[in-house]
């Protein structure tokens, strides 16, 4: 679930960099929000073929282009136990050979016409994209189905994948975020896969093409999936292309989900784990919250906006602004198929880790005991209205929030109610988010630093647990009483 995504992490730099070019306004504050009275959500053309596959299909004549993806609900939450990574391989793999064409055919066919074509892995999802000029649609099309649809996985090509896969997770260990987001997603989450951050070189190595082909066929059917067109291109062409290319495809039997445990974390479990050559403490503070199409959605989303989305959030104005303790602190609000989490992430010097920790947990205290003022949720609501439309430019970023309606059951007006719904959020609403869902007594607290700097520092905060870099646990205090049971 929290697998760190190039790609992902590119669309938030363009974000980003989209957002500071519009506005002119002082750097603390977030751009005003933009009306949105007269915004329409695209209501898509839909069909089913047989086989069970959803088709929604979009004309957006503003630019030549077409924009294909392909939606599976199943990810990194549906891997065996054991087989971390699995579907990471899975998704990397479909581009890389087919019954049809080898790696390098494709690539070269895709970069002829001057295309875009790729896969990836999700937490809850599997997708496979593509995007060319209109002009090119039905060449773009048949390799698009042809790797949705008969990727082979060749043996050589997975070699290298397995290779690569190791390297990352090399780079990865040297990093303090690796550490701490393998040990608090694994307390959050218990045994359920969302609480796997990380492979592990046993599971990478465990991965074998027979694993690949028959998470193949269980999880990447048209039952299973949701296809999305959008772009300028004939509706009816679209359809006659769906059903020359899709309508063979065989259906699949249903997928068992996996289920959240139901136990809530008790006691303030603060984990440290040494890492000797460190002049900084990595913190993180995490606990369980909600699923994405939670009816208390848009009032947590405002009420983490508030607490440390951004540089005007309590968290950032707290330990930055006023104590002068870190470079950022910020709040994320994961909330996924399944389930979801809150979490708090700051970087300090050593000799501040317990500064760090009070101002925390100050703030959790405070966003759940008094409502928020009325500037701060103008300034949240103003800063989602004004990035939302952002967020809607392209006609793959329509596609990829169609799909999303879809494979997250959210119902097809979600995103045409945004910003209504982001506006109907008040005070209270706010203030009632927190007090059921931001419980500073009960969360995991992983910090990852020098051993001998700040053990003496933290030890007040709650039950402490050591932990080595390897894993190995060195010592653990017992939890409070009523945690016992």
């Amino acid at each position: 679930m929290r697998r760190i995504i190039a790609a992902s992490l590119l669309a938030i730099v363009a974000l980003c960099s989209a957002l500071g070019a519009v506005t002119l306004e002082p750097r603390n504050r977030p751009p005003k929000g933009l009306k949105q009275s007269s915004f329409r959500f695209p209501k898509p053309t839909q069909f089913k073929l047989a086989n069970g596959l959803t088709v929604l299909m979009y004309r957006k004549t503003t630019t030549p282009v077409v924009y294909l993806q392909l939606w599976f609900k199943a990810g990194n939450a549906d891997e065996p136990k054991g087989l971390t990574g699995l579907h990471d391989i899975l998704a990397d793999m479909l581009t890389e050979g087919t019954t049809k064409r080898s790696s390098k055919q494709i690539a070269e066919e895709v970069a002829f016409i001057g295309a875009s074509l790729n896969s990836g892995a999700g937490p809850d999802t599997l997708r496979v994209t593509a995007s060319a000029l209109s002009r090119d649609f039905d060449t773009i099309f048949s390799l698009f189905a042809d790797v949705a649809l008969n990727a082979t996985f060749p043996e050589d090509e997975l070699k290298k994948k397995k290779r690569r896969a190791l390297s990352v997770l090399k780079y990865q260990r040297s990093r303090p975020k690796y550490h701490a987001a393998k040990l608090a997603y694994k307390l959050i989450y218990g045994d359920h896969p969302y609480g796997r951050a990380y492979p592990s070189e046993a599971s990478i190595k465990a991965t074998t093409r027979e694993l690949l082909l028959a998470a193949k066929a269980r999880l990447m059917t048209p039952n299973n999936a949701v296809l999305v067109v959008v772009g300028d291109i004939d509706p009816k062409r679209v359809t006659a292309k769906v059903n020359l290319l899709f309508s063979a495809w065989k259906k699949g039997a249903p997928i068992q989900r996996p289920s959240l445990p139901t136990t809530k974390l008790c006691g303030r479990r603060i984990q440290l784990i040494d890492r000797p050559s460190s002049v900084q403490s990595l913190i993180l503070v995490g606990w369980p919250a909600i699923e994405r199409r939670h009816k208390d959605y848009f009032d947590l989303t405002l009420m983490n906006q508030v607490l440390g989305g951004g540089a005007t959030g309590r968290l950032f104005q707290n330990l930055r602004e006023k104590r002068g303790l870190t470079y950022g602190a910020y709040s994320s609000l994961d909330a996924a198929l399944y389930g979801g989490d809150l979490t708090l992430s700051t970087s300090v010097r050593n000799a501040v880790t317990g500064q760090a920790l009070t101002a925390i947990f100050d703030e959790l205290k405070r966003i759940r005991a008094q409502p928020v003022t009325s500037s701060e949720l103008d300034d949240a609501r103003s800063y989602l209205l004004g990035r939302f439309p952002l967020s809607l430019e392209t006609p793959g970023e329509i596609a990829q929030r169609l799909a999303i309606q879809r494979i997250y059951e959210l119902g097809d007006d979600f995103f045409q109610d945004y910003s209504r719904r982001i506006r109907g959020v008040d005070k209270s609403g706010i203030l009632s988010a927190a007090k059921t869902y931001v419980r500073p007594d009960d969360v995991v607290v992983v910090i990852v630093g020098k051993r001998s700097a700040i053990e003496k520092q933290i030890r007040p905060f709650g039950a402490l647990t050591v932990w080595s870099l390897e894993g190995n646990k060195l010592f653990q205090s017992p939890l409070p009483k009523r945690c016992a049971k």
